[in-house]
C-alpha cells in the first residue's frame, strides 16, 4: 500500500544520505554529531537511541524519525567508520545504559547542564557507593553557578542504583567488576611498526591462552613473544607460580603465523582471468569496469551482493588488479569451471565451511543490518519483501481467516505445485 511504498523509500534513501561521500553526507554527518549533543548520549545515534518515541521539541527532526523508522522495522544501522560518527569517551558505563529510557528523556537536560554523561561521575572511586550532592557539587565538571539544593534527577537516579540509599546494587557493581578497559581498542599487531601491543595465542603444547609482548623476529619469520608460563608443579591452593619464560625457541612462538592476510595472495599488478558461466557477474562486473570499480552510496544499495562486490572492488584497487571476466558454456567440458562448480557445491552443503569478512572490508560508512544480518540485496527489494511478509501475516491472522489457520495442509508441496511447470509436470 501507499504507506509500504514510502516506508521503503524512505529508509532506502536514508541510507543512501548516510554513506553519501559529497556534501549531503558531510551536512548529514555534522547534523547527528549535533543531535547527539542535543540529546546527550554517548553512543552515536546510528548505533543506540536512547528513546522509545520522537521528544515533542524535536518531532519535526527528520534525522530522529528516520531513526526511530529503521528502529521500529527492526532494521539496525552497523557504523563501520568509527572515526565519521565516533562515541564519546571520558567513562565506562554510560549513565543512559543503567537507567530507563523514560528516566533519560525526563532528566536530559538537567544532566546536560551539569555536563554529567557516565556513571562514573557520580559514584565513588572504589565503585561502591553513590556520591552525596554536596560531593558531587564540587566536582571539576559541574558549573559553579549550580544549584546548591539536592536536584530531582539526583533522588530519582539514588532510588534506581542504591540499596539504601548510599551502596549501589550488586547488579550495578557488577558492571565494572566485569568490564575490560581496552577490549574495544584492542587492534593486530602492526609488524612494521613494531608496536608493543599485548597479543594472545592459543599453545597446544600447554594447552592455554598465551598472552604477551613482541618483542622481535626469528631467522624462520616467527614472532619472540615475551610471555610468563605457570608451573602447576609448584602451586598450591592459596598460590599460583607464575614465571617468564627465558627460552628462545619456546613453542608459544610458533603459534603465531606472520603469513600475509588473503588479500594479498595474489601479487599486485597481475592480471587475473575468470571464467565463469553466470552471465549476469559478468554484466554486473563489466558495469563496475566502467566506473573504475568506484561505487556510489545508490549504487551500492541497488545491487545484489552488494557486501561482497564492494570487498572485490577493493582488493582490485588495493593490489592494482587487470581482471577480466569471459563466458563458458554451463555444464560443459571446462574443466575450471567445473572443478568450481563442484567445490561450491560441496561447500554449500557443509555447514563447517564458511568464510567470515570483516564489516570494515567494504567501504560504506554504514550499512543496514536485520536481525543483525547485513542486508547484502538489494536494500527496496528486501524491504518491500518483508512489507510482503507482514502483510500476508496480518491477513492470515484476521479472524475470518481462523478456519484456514487449523487446515492440515503441507503448504510446502502446495506452493512448490503452483509454481511449477504445468505442461512438463502434468498427471494423469
Amino acid at each position: 500500500d501507499f504507506y509500504d511504498n514510502q516506508l521503503q523509500a524512505k529508509i532506502t534513501n536514508f541510507c543512501i544520505q548516510l554513506n553519501d561521500n559529497g556534501l549531503l553526507g558531510k551536512v548529514t554527518e555534522i547534523r547527528l554529531k549535533s543531535l547527539q549533543d542535543q540529546l546527550w548520549t554517548s553512543c552515536p545515534l546510528i548505533e543506540k537511541l536512547p528513546y522509545n518515541r520522537v521528544p515533542h521539541t524535536r518531532k519535526n527532526n527528520y534525522i530522529l524519525n528516520m531513526l526511530l523508522l529503521c528502529y521500529d522495522n527492526n532494521i539496525l544501522l552497523k557504523n563501520l567508520d568509527v572515526n565519521i560518527f565516533p562515541s564519546i569517551k571520558g567513562g565506562k558505563i554510560p549513565l543512559e545504559d543503567v537507567v530507563d529510557n523514560a528516566y533519560y528523556s525526563k532528566h536530559r537536560k538537567r544532566l546536560r547542564e551539569k555536563n554529567i554523561l557516565f556513571l562514573d561521575q557520580i559514584i565513588s572511586g572504589d565503585k561502591s557507593r553513590l556520591l552525596l550532592w554536596k560531593e558531587i557539587l564540587i566536582k571539576a565538571y559541574i558549573p559553579i553557578f549550580s544549584q546548591r539544593k539536592e536536584t530531582k534527577w539526583y533522588s530519582d537516579i539514588r532510588n534506581l542504583i542504591t540499596s539504601d540509599g548510599v551502596h549501589l546494587n550488586h547488579n550495578i557493581t557488577q558492571l565494572f567488576g566485569a568490564r575490560v578497559d581496552n577490549v574495544e581498542e584492542t587492534r593486530s599487531y602492526d609488524i612494521i611498526k613494531k608496536n608493543r601491543s599485548l597479543i594472545a595465542v592459543y599453545n597446544s603444547q600447554f594447552n592455554s591462552v598465551v598472552i604477551g609482548k613482541i618483542q622481535g623476529i626469528d631467522e624462520t619469520q616467527r614472532p619472540i613473544i615475551k610471555h610468563f608460563h605457570i608451573d602447576m608443579s609448584r602451586c598450591t591452593d592459596t598460590h599460583t607460580y607464575i614465571y617468564q619464560c627465558m627460552e628462545y625457541g619456546c613453542a608459544a612462538n610458533a603459534s603465531l603465523s606472520t603469513r600475509s592476510p588473503s588479500l594479498s595472495v595474489i601479487p599486485k599488478n597481475s592480471k587475473v582471468r575468470i571464467n565463469t558461466d553466470s552471465l549476469n557477474v559478468i554484466t554486473q562486473f563489466e558495469k563496475l569496469k566502467k566506473s573504475r570499480f568506484s561505487q556510489t552510496s545508490r549504487e551500492y544499495f541497488k545491487a545484489n551482493n552488494n557486501f561482497l562486490w564492494a570487498i572485490l572492488c577493493r582488493i582490485i584497487l588495493t593490489l592494482n588488479l587487470h581482471v577480466e571476466m569471459f563466458k563458458v558454456v554451463a555444464h560443459g567440458d571446462d574443466m575450471g569451471n567445473n572443478y568450481v562448480d563442484n567445490l561450491a557445491k560441496i561447500a554449500h552443503t557443509d555447514q563447517d565451511r564458511y568464510i567470515v569478512f570483516r564489516r570494515d572490508t567494504c567501504m560504506m560508512k554504514v550499512l543496514p543490518c536485520w536481525n543483525g544480518i547485513i542486508i547484502e540485496n538489494k536494500l527496496r527489494s528486501f524491504l518491500k519483501n518483508i512489507c510482503n511478509y507482514k502483510g500476508l501475516e496480518k491477513f492470515i491472522n484476521l479472524n475470518r481467516n481462523s478456519k484456514y489457520r487449523t487446515l492440515e495442509v503441507d503448504w510446502t508441496s502446495t506452493f512448490s505445485c503452483l509454481n511449477c511447470d504445468i505442461n512438463n509436470n502434468e498427471t494423469s
